[in-house]
C-alpha cells in the first residue's frame, strides 16, 4: 500500500491509476489480512488476490505518462534513465507485488499446503 501511494508513482502514471491501485491493495488487505473473514480465506483465494495485484502493477508500465519519460539532455532523474520505458517507481511497485505473491507461496510451503500454487500462477 505504501508503494501505491508514492509521489514518484503518482508523477509517473497519474492520480487515477494510483488511486485505483491503492484501492485494490486496500481492499485486498481488508479481505485477506485484517477483515473478519481473513482467517477463513483459502490459500487459493489469497494467491489469486496477490496475483491480481501483481497483474495491476505490471500493467502500470502501459500507463506511464510520456512526459514523465522525457528527460532534458544531461539531466539526471529517477524517472526513466534506466532504458526500460517506465520509471523506477513502476519497477518498485512491480517488485513489491512479486514479494506479495512470494509471501503467499511461502506461507503455503510452510503450511505444507500443496494447494493452488502453480495452478494459479499459470
Amino acid at each position: 500500500a505504501q508503494c501505491a501511494s508514492g509521489e514518484k508513482l503518482l508523477e509517473c502514471v497519474g492520480a487515477v491509476r494510483v488511486t485505483s491501485l491503492r484501492d485494490h491493495v486496500r481492499q485486498a488487505q481488508a479481505d485477506v489480512i485484517w477483515g473478519p473473514e481473513a482467517a477463513s480465506q483459502t490459500s487459493r483465494h489469497k494467491l489469486e488476490v496477490a496475483c491480481a495485484i501483481a497483474k495491476d502493477c505490471l500493467a502500470l508500465a502501459d500507463d506511464v505518462d510520456p512526459a514523465f519519460l522525457q528527460v532534458a539532455p544531461g539531466a539526471e532523474t529517477s524517472g526513466s534513465g534506466n532504458g526500460w520505458g517506465f520509471g523506477v517507481a513502476v519497477a518498485e511497485a512491480v517488485a513489491h507485488s512479486f514479494v506479495g505473491v512470494a509471501e503467499v507461496l511461502r506461507e503455503q510451503v510452510e503450511a505444507h499446503d500443496e494447494g493452488p500454487g502453480l495452478d494459479v500462477l499459470e
